[in-house]
């Protein structure tokens, strides 16, 4: 291609494209890729500019994809809705207490009654729940009182769960006890057969 000169000869440089601008949008599996790119970022708190950097394009270009693609908005908002649930579950799992693990298998621990066992719950959390969540509690003296109900009502449950904890460890004792009981009393009954055996020989 030959360059453009000047009156004076000298080169005219060529215009400079805006970045993006030459961007095509992505079809088949590369529109599914994109898609799901911007689903997963959004949902952890990246901004349209973020992901237009991230995917090497022009925000403006984003911005326009937005625009005239409905799917690709749909998949920036609903990624930003899924983030704002899953930090929104993570505090209310604080404000009534994460539930508790076994230390060496990792499973999720219930109580006899099926309920599961909770760390104990996190007041700052309970009154920034029910501020941001619950507009209708007017006061945070209210939802102090309601917070407060709720950790004596977990702790009551937390006793009453490790009293029946420790009957089922006297239970299990006292059996072990009458089996080890059983198990001497057999012993004794077959030495008296031998020894009856031999006494007729």
């Amino acid at each position: 291609m030959t360059a453009k000169k000047d009156n004076q000869g000298k080169i005219i440089p060529a215009p400079k494209h805006k970045r993006g601008a030459h961007e095509k949008y992505p079809d088949g599996d590369e529109r599914t890729k994109l898609l799901n790119d911007v689903s997963l970022m959004s949902a952890r708190g990246a901004t349209k500019e973020n992901i237009s950097a991230y995917i090497g394009i022009n925000k403006t270009t984003f911005y326009e994809w937005c625009r005239k693609h409905p799917e690709l908005s749909n998949a920036y908002e609903e990624g930003r809705e899924k983030g704002i649930l899953a930090i929104k579950g993570l505090i209310y799992e604080e404000a009534i207490g994460v539930q508790l693990r076994h230390p060496k298998t990792g499973q999720l621990l219930h109580y006899m009654n099926g309920e599961p066992m909770r760390d104990t719950p996190s007041q700052r959390m309970q009154l920034y729940y029910l501020s941001h969540f619950a507009p209708d509690m007017q006061s945070s003296k209210s939802a102090l009182e309601l917070a407060q109900a709720r950790q004596i009502e977990l702790q009551n449950e937390l006793i009453k769960s490790q009293a029946e904890l420790a009957k089922a460890k006297a239970d299990l004792a006292k059996m072990e006890v009458e089996n080890a009981k059983k198990q001497s009393e057999n012993q004794d009954q077959q030495i008296n057969i031998v020894d009856r055996w031999a006494d007729e020989d």
